[in-house]
């Protein structure tokens, strides 16, 4: 294939493309540490509700939680909430260009 010099306008896109993934790849490290957060909460979660909600009621008994573990299960279903809310706002931010918060 001969050598040809790319038209003014096709490497000005090349260039403004290259820009954009890199953009694209800095918001989403930007996210990464959010993403961990949420996964963690959501292994500490899953391990919660197991314990106090899914064995008592596969094993069939009924079993009572105190207001202290009430409290521990509503802490971690509101925060995993806000996590999540947060994250995807973040997310539609950083694809728009608009920058984490």
């Amino acid at each position: 294939m001969p050598n040809t010099i790319p038209a003014a306008g096709e490497a000005s896109l090349d260039a403004q493309t290259t820009n954009q993934r890199s953009a694209v790849e800095g918001a989403l490290l930007d996210l990464e540490g959010q993403i961990c957060d949420l996964y963690c909460m959501i292994h500490a979660s899953t391990m919660l509700f197991e314990r106090l909600i899914e064995k008592p009621l596969a094993d069939g008994t009924i079993k009572y939680i105190s207001s202290y573990e009430r409290d521990i299960i509503s802490f971690a279903w509101n925060n995993l909430a806000s996590r999540a809310s947060e994250l995807r706002r973040d997310f539609y931010a950083a694809a728009h260009d608009e920058g984490v918060q």
